[in-house]
């Protein structure tokens, strides 16, 4: 179950251009996944931007920047409350002190609180997490990444109105817990709200879970193909000289 939503792309039948992959982004998913030669790979430099070592490690390329597949996440999440008749509001303001959350959802909370959710994505193979041990047992990244939003979210908002979910990914795709459990209140929501039929709802929430997985593991390789031109470039101006 751990790893489902991780290869949800590999499952999923392209019957909308939402879940069509191109070809090369697909095969660059595969590599992602298996950590197999990356297309190219050969004609990386021998560092990326940020000094990392590309020649012992070219995967580093899938993970360097994450700033968009995390946005498109948060997007994507977004929506999904809005197919369940939540108003979810990205990036709300006045809602915490010297820090902003990615989402607040209200009326989801069973006590009449609004969630406060900030998404991130955690790099299992990064030192940080493989000191904690996440080259051992799942969720070590997701979960650790976690910890440090809660504490830097700590004493920024009342308890009194708000409750606060910190929702990891992994960058292979991994769901975390918490992501599970914020899922999992949203589609009980639509449930009792929206899409009552048994069968219906079912369908939902499949479609959704295809929309979330997909939609980052496309987003995380358009990310890679970003950094793989930018890398290519240098590279070619390097050789050139």
């Amino acid at each position: 179950g751990s790893c489902r939503e991780a290869t949800m792309f590999s499952a999923v039948v392209p019957s909308e251009p939402l879940f069509t992959i191109a070809p090369k982004r697909y095969e660059l998913l595969i590599s992602h996944q298996f950590q197999t030669k990356i297309p190219n790979q050969q004609r990386l430099p021998a560092q990326c931007f940020c000094s990392h070592d590309l020649s012992s490690d070219p995967h580093h390329v899938f993970t360097c920047y994450r700033t968009y597949p995390h946005d498109k996440l948060k997007v994507k999440l977004a929506k999904f409350c809005s197919s369940a008749s939540l108003y979810a509001t990205i990036e709300p303001l006045n809602v915490t002190i010297g820090t902003r959350p990615d989402l607040s959802i209200p009326d989801l909370h069973p006590d009449g609180k609004t969630y406060l959710v900030d998404v991130t994505t955690a790099d299992a193979s990064r030192p940080t997490y493989l000191n904690h041990g996440s080259h051992q047992k799942y969720f070590v990244a997701a979960e650790t990444s976690e910890n440090a939003k809660t504490q830097k979210y700590a004493g920024t908002f009342s308890p009194e109105t708000c409750d606060f979910i910190p929702a990891a990914l992994e960058t292979s795709g991994r769901w975390s817990k918490n992501f599970h459990r914020l899922f999992n209140k949203i589609k009980k929501f639509a449930h009792q709200n929206r899409v009552q039929d048994d069968v219906r709802h079912s369908l939902y929430v499949q479609r959704w879970r295809q929309i979330l997985c997909v939609s980052y593991s496309t987003s995380l390789m358009i990310s890679a193909e970003s950094t793989m031109k930018d890398l290519l470039g240098i590279s070619q101006v390097d050789a050139a000289a």
